[in-house]
């Protein structure tokens, strides 16, 4: 039996992750666990549904194991498997394991040829995918500037919960708490409070660019947003001259929104012009669902290897 044990169903990934895998694996049975030793009773569109607590059982037989829960649940995970004589492969979505000697950055949707097949394989951050793919695109692009405007659900649903009470908070006039940002986030902006998330995103964007087309490595800073859900990159690029649109969405018009991507797959690019104070160089929008994107590098993945 093709088995796909997904760790993390009840996170805001993990509902992405599930949606793919049953749309791009449909031989196979998606098995929910959670990140917790408890079973877990829910509802999916009115429906109810079990989500197993993570023990030995819950990854018996599994051909894949996803990991999209907490970094705790992942390497959790990975020491039951350790003491396992099942092997399956493993496809990290929360870069818990990147250390190990035998795991691989993997970006399916970016990479130019074949991946290099490992039992471990980390799927490289959202802003790092969406990066790679622009600036590939962006032919005899020189240098580049990167302003990344992180979502609240890149804290996954305790980073939406905090803005949501956040703002019922300040607009009752009460103190709104902190617990999650550290500070208020509701109608702000904050900078320096994501040095690890950028670190992540440099070092995920080093790797996929050191290998295919050149494309130059940017610059780059974080900037948490006051926005529920999807990336947005504010990019600068100099000397860039023909665009390959190839898996972009050019919108016409109005610039895109992360609203407008919500739920949608692709990269979205918008307010393409030139930089007014520098000929050579262009500024362009770009907006994506960090979640579907992950989510269908994920699915691919365990395609490829199922």
């Amino acid at each position: 039996m093709n088995i796909i044990a997904l760790i993390g169903s009840e996170t805001l990934l993990g509902a992405d992750v599930r949606e793919a895998l049953t749309e791009r694996v449909p031989d196979a049975t998606v098995r929910l666990v959670g990140s917790q030793d408890e079973t877990i009773l829910t509802e999916d569109e009115g429906e109810p549904v079990v989500m197993t607590g993570l023990d030995e059982a819950s990854l018996e037989q599994a051909r894949a194991v996803v990991l999209a829960g907490s970094a705790e649940s992942s390497r959790r995970a990975f020491s039951i498997l350790e003491r396992s004589s099942n092997r399956p492969l493993i496809v990290d979505l929360t870069a818990a394991l990147e250390d190990r000697p035998e795991a691989r950055l993997r970006a399916p949707s970016v990479e130019t040829g074949a991946g290099t097949p490992s039992p471990i394989a980390i799927v490289a951050h959202p802003a790092a995918l969406i990066l790679a793919k622009v600036l590939r695109a962006s032919k005899g692009a020189g240098r580049a500037v990167a302003t990344i405007l992180a979502p609240a659900s890149e804290r996954g649903r305790p980073g939406v919960e905090e803005l949501r009470r956040q703002t019922v908070q300040l607009l009752s006039f009460q103190q709104p708490e902190q617990e999650v940002f550290g500070a208020q986030l509701a109608f702000n902006l904050l900078a320096g409070v994501s040095a690890e998330t950028e670190r992540t995103i440099e070092r995920h964007l080093a790797s996929l660019l050191g290998s295919g087309p050149p494309a130059p490595m940017p610059s780059l800073r974080v900037i948490q947003s006051p926005v529920m859900h999807g990336y947005a990159i504010s990019l600068w690029v100099e000397g860039a001259g023909d665009f390959d649109r190839e898996g972009l969405e050019l919108a016409v018009g109005a610039p895109p929104s992360p609203l407008a991507m919500a739920g949608e797959e692709g990269i979205a690019i918008g307010a393409m012009e030139r930089d007014r104070n520098h000929g050579s160089a262009i500024w362009m929008w770009i907006v994506a669902d960090q979640f579907r994107l992950v989510a269908r590098n994920a699915a691919a993945l365990v395609r490829e290897a199922t």
